[in-house]
């Protein structure tokens, strides 16, 4: 007689009982130790940099490279912004770059399903509208372009998951499962407002509070980058985004490592990202090259303009 829900949750407060009270007997590491780590990965990223490679996972935007310094271990990033402005298009996009480069990718569309999202990739990629696909309007030509885009393309190392009322718990144990196996080393999420809350019963800010610690938890402990995209509120329909715009709860402003808005400005017709919370590395605006057709994104000129600094250096 007792509901399934309350007895899954209940489960996995036992279960984080446990894991704090294994983690209690960590009392912390030496000051040698984690000095010789740091210096361990510093020289990774040289040995990358000196190879032209980009230490961090690549944006696929030498812009945003320069200001985040790609998506790196341990960050929790959240892409945010008002319905239709193009977010998931951006995040399959950072998807297909990331996989390029050898990255196991594992994207979660919560919103829609894989083949529907893999029809907007497959637009990108082989410049074919995306209206003549959704529609059956392909022409012959178009078809020859698809089937040459594909070359290749069909081996990259993405793993598809459209399964509606994932909790961030299961997104969790699925991590830790193809993490080991080697087969995740980026996740993206299509988006986190349509996670299963852990508590039906909680209150909205409270349910968002505990999705957003939790993935911020999954990138610490696998020592991954976590892309997740979110709504923006009503307030952000009009001009640029700023933090206190994203939707139902402060926590993912606070849990958030970088927060990165996409945007249209009205006026000059342009599209943006504003790097609105960064850890690591650089805020600002930067104008982005985007075709809406198409959904193919880039670089508008060598560094876009995070605010209006020029480096001395190329970015990698």
């Amino acid at each position: 007689g007792v509901d399934v829900d309350e007895l899954m949750t209940s489960a996995r407060q036992k279960f984080s009982n446990l894991e704090d009270c294994t983690f209690g007997s960590n009392t912390g590491g030496k000051h040698a130790d984690i000095i010789q780590e740091a210096i361990i990965e510093i020289e990774k990223d040289c040995v990358q940099a000196k190879a032209g490679k980009q230490p961090g996972i690549t944006t696929g935007m030498k812009a945003l490279n320069y200001a985040t310094g790609g998506w790196r271990k341990t960050n929790l990033i959240v892409i945010a912004s008002r319905p239709g402005v193009g977010k998931t298009s951006l995040a399959l996009y950072f998807a297909k770059m990331a996989a390029r480069t050898g990255v196991w990718v594992n994207f979660y569309g919560l919103e829609m399903k894989s083949c529907d999202l893999m029809r907007i990739m497959i637009s990108g990629e082989s410049q074919v509208n995306r209206l003549n696909i959704r529609d059956g309007l392909v022409s012959e030509s178009e078809w020859e372009a698809i089937n040459y885009s594909m070359v290749g393309f069909e081996r990259l190392p993405i793993l598809w998951n459209d399964f509606a009322g994932l909790t961030a718990s299961q997104i969790k144990s699925n991590t830790i499962k193809n993490h080991k196996s080697g087969k995740c080393d980026l996740i993206i999420i299509d988006y986190l407002q349509l996670i299963k809350p852990f508590d039906k019963k909680a209150i909205r800010e409270q349910q968002i509070s505990e999705m957003s610690r939790t993935l911020k938890e999954i990138a610490l402990a696998e020592n991954i980058p976590v892309i997740c995209l979110s709504q923006l509120s009503r307030q952000a329909a009009t001009g640029k985004p700023e933090l206190h715009h994203l939707r139902e709860s402060g926590a993912i402003e606070q849990d958030a490592d970088i927060v990165i808005f996409p945007w249209r400005n009205e006026e000059d017709k342009k599209f943006y990202l504003t790097v609105a919370k960064n850890r690591r590395g650089v805020c600002g605006d930067f104008e982005i090259y985007a075709n809406e057709e198409m959904t193919g994104f880039g670089d508008m000129n060598q560094y876009g303009n995070i605010n209006s600094y020029k480096p001395q250096t190329e970015p990698f």
